[in-house]
């Protein structure tokens, strides 16, 4: 707060197991931080973007990665914040002075065109529903590739059809296995 200005409210979210409550919290914030030293993928940097909130993200975060070898470098960097999150082992506090010199900067930064930061987030949510097709039909059909079987022409956007392709077809795959 004393270095943005202003006062900062933050609101740690824990675990929850109810996505509607999840979404709902999250479509209160202004910002959502994922500022690991090293995460496998991240699934709050993928809650932030679904939900369309401005996501400040670590480097070396497997969303990261994805992002930038989907769309490029200068892509990632115009709807997100990306900070180097170098981090230490310590008793007292694992974050380094440079790190919270970083984060501060990237909070001020995004709030000074909150506007914009939140358009920027849209914007990334499309994109990336544009480029991998995310839909369930798709979902479906990448998984029933997954299963080593061809997915079937569908012409129905009934759950239960859906979910009777996909049942017929694991258990095609099993006896496969068997």
């Amino acid at each position: 707060a004393d270095k943005a200005g202003r006062q900062l409210n933050l609101m740690a979210l824990s675990y929850d197991e109810n996505r509607v409550k999840l979404f709902e919290e999250l479509g209160r914030a202004n910002i959502a931080l994922m500022l690991s030293w090293h995460e496998g993928f991240g699934l709050t940097g993928w809650e932030a973007v679904a939900g369309e909130v401005p996501l400040i993200i670590g480097r070396d975060t497997g969303l990261h990665q994805l992002l930038t070898e989907t769309f490029g470098e200068s892509f990632v960097n115009a709807y997100v914040r990306t900070i180097d999150v170098r981090g230490q082992i310590s008793d007292t506090a694992n974050f380094l002075p440079e790190d919270e010199r970083d984060v501060c900067n990237a909070i001020i930064e995004c709030t000074a065109n909150l506007e914009n930061a939140r358009k920027a987030a849209a914007k990334l949510k499309r994109e990336l529903k544009e480029k991998w097709v995310c839909t369930w039909e798709n979902t479906a059909k990448q998984f029933l590739v997954g299963l080593g079987t061809q997915p079937p022409v569908i012409i129905t956007t009934d759950i239960q059809s859906l979910q009777i392709c996909i049942s017929e077809a694991e258990a095609k795959h099993h006896r496969k296995i068997l």
